[in-house]
């Protein structure tokens, strides 16, 4: 059957706090790369409206995105820098509505701020209830790392040998998620094995 609702998301620029002007462009050119990966479901036909033509139309508003661009969404934000951290506020608003169909805030290491257009789109994933982006599968440099850490990781005993394989193999293979995933894993099991709540934080954390 043909999808019943139709869908289109407009990504305004992410506003910059303080000296975040150049972070903030950055962020928000590889979140429209991100949202373009995004597919709609049976449920929804899903059309990500170019950031040129919000640029064109002099888009900066929910109500403007739907009134020149038609948009059903928009997804807007601010970056900013505090205590060293970066961090990422992201709004998705109906436009009909005004309401926040999404809203939420993620702090980031100054390191892994390439992470946050993932999470952009994420987001939006979530909160319109779309099918997940296909997930980039682990590099050939990360992978043996990867597969033998995941193997020591489902055995109490052997859980200290998984914990720097998979901290190798995330730098290695930082273009896929799954291992950080792996790596979380692994450091839960380790807080199961010691009951020691640090190594629940660094779960947390990755």
């Amino acid at each position: 059957t043909a999808p019943h609702k139709s869908l289109r998301i407009a990504l305004l620029p992410l506003a910059a706090q303080a000296d975040s002007s150049g972070l903030a462009g950055s962020v928000s050119r590889s979140a429209e790369a991100e949202l373009e990966r995004l597919k709609g479901g049976k449920d929804a036909r899903l059309t990500i409206i170019p950031w040129a033509d919000v640029a064109r139309r002099h888009v900066d508003s929910a109500a403007a995105a739907l009134a020149a661009l038609g948009a059903t969404h928009v997804v807007q934000g601010t970056v900013a820098q505090e205590n060293g951290r970066i961090v990422l506020h992201v709004l998705l608003k109906d436009t009909h509505t005004q309401a926040d169909a999404g809203d939420r805030e993620f702090t980031y290491a100054p390191g892994d701020v390439h992470y946050a257009a993932v999470t952009v789109a994420g987001m939006v994933t979530a909160a319109l209830r779309l099918p997940p982006p296909a997930v980039a599968p682990v590099n050939a440099a990360a992978k043996e790392d990867y597969v033998a850490g995941l193997k020591y990781t489902r055995r109490n005993s052997t859980v200290d040998k998984a914990l720097p394989l998979l901290e190798r193999a995330v730098p290695a293979g930082r273009d896929s998620p799954l291992t950080w995933a792996g790596l979380a894993e692994a450091q839960y099991f380790k807080n199961v094995v010691t009951n020691d709540p640090a190594w629940l934080d660094r779960a947390k954390e990755s």
